[in-house]
């Protein structure tokens, strides 16, 4: 098979050193001038053979025509060894980027994920000074949910001078702890300034609560808990309000939940609230989880429960 692939790339740079030359020897003839007034007034063209690696290139642009990638891949890596300068290795390196970005879009069609995986690999080990390669094996590995085989891969290149940023920044993503999924994303009600959130006692009366994260206890109005079954005539706690300190009941009720998230058991202030609503949901519910307010979405997202 190796004997075809030299036989190919021999007939192929030749084709391309007669196509090259060909262009360089024919002349178009303006209408005005006979074939012998071109022959006296051009003067003969200058030809010469095409180096090693100019012959690869012409190889390989053909290859990419045909659209046959992977063959192009291995003439330009062949082309890479040979490049003598600075200007020859660049031009190389561009056409086979050119080359492996199409067959990776063609593995991609073809759903081929695991030969992507093996196409990036395998140039990290036959050009293991290209760090560009690297970093796109480690991106795929990354996409393909594999972060702990892209890890090695990006220690290899955390320190190159032009990619080891990059390198950097991709292994404190694979590093960064999983952000938690929200146990509930609890719909606020606002009232001017503030949210109102629905509330279920007892899995039984369903109310709405102001958002208080100044309150330390949450509150219900005595009617609500009256109507639940709980007496009032027990202990008492003192309480901040507007109008002053005052002592009122306290209760312990079965649960509270939002969307679904509950409390069991839970102990509230029995007091009446100004306006219409029905209590303060407090921190006493708030610190058993971790929690954020959403004021751009209105809502009120319970992430984790904290240990207690």
């Amino acid at each position: 098979m190796k004997v075809l692939l030299v036989l190919f790339l021999g007939v192929a740079a030749g084709l391309g050193v007669g196509y090259y030359r060909w262009g360089q020897d024919v002349a178009v003839l303006p209408d005005s001038q006979e074939p012998a007034d071109i022959v006296r007034d051009t003067p003969l063209p200058v030809s010469r053979e095409l180096s090693e690696f100019e012959g690869l290139v012409v190889v390989a642009e053909n290859l990419i025509q045909r659209e046959d990638y992977a063959a192009a891949m291995e003439v330009l890596m062949e082309a890479d060894i040979v490049a003598g300068t600075a200007a020859e290795q660049q031009a190389g390196a561009h056409l086979l980027r050119e080359a492996v970005n199409a067959r990776v879009a063609e593995l991609r069609r073809l759903g081929l994920l695991d030969e992507i995986d093996h196409l990036y690999e395998s140039l990290t080990f036959s050009m293991p000074e290209r760090a560009e390669y690297y970093i796109l094996l480690a991106e795929h590995r990354i996409e393909m949910q594999n972060g702990e085989l892209a890890l090695p891969v990006l220690a290899q290149v955390e320190n190159h001078h032009q990619l080891g940023a990059q390198a950097r920044e991709l292994i404190c993503q694979i590093n960064a702890p999983d952000e938690a999924s929200p146990l509930a994303n609890i719909p606020l009600i606002r009232v001017g300034d503030q949210f109102l959130v629905e509330a279920v006692i007892d899995n039984e009366a369903t109310t709405r609560l102001l958002l208080d994260t100044g309150a330390s206890m949450t509150v219900i109005t005595p009617g609500v808990l009256l109507d639940l079954g709980y007496s009032l005539d027990g202990p008492r706690a003192a309480f901040n309000t507007a109008g002053g300190l005052v002592r009122a009941p306290v209760v312990e009720i079965s649960s509270m939940a939002l969307e679904g998230v509950a409390v069991y058991p839970m102990t509230v202030g029995a007091l009446e609230l100004e306006g219409r609503v029905a209590g303060l949901l407090g921190m006493d519910f708030l610190r058993r989880f971790e929690f954020k307010i959403d004021q751009d979405q209105d809502f009120l997202v319970l992430v984790d429960r904290r240990s207690q």
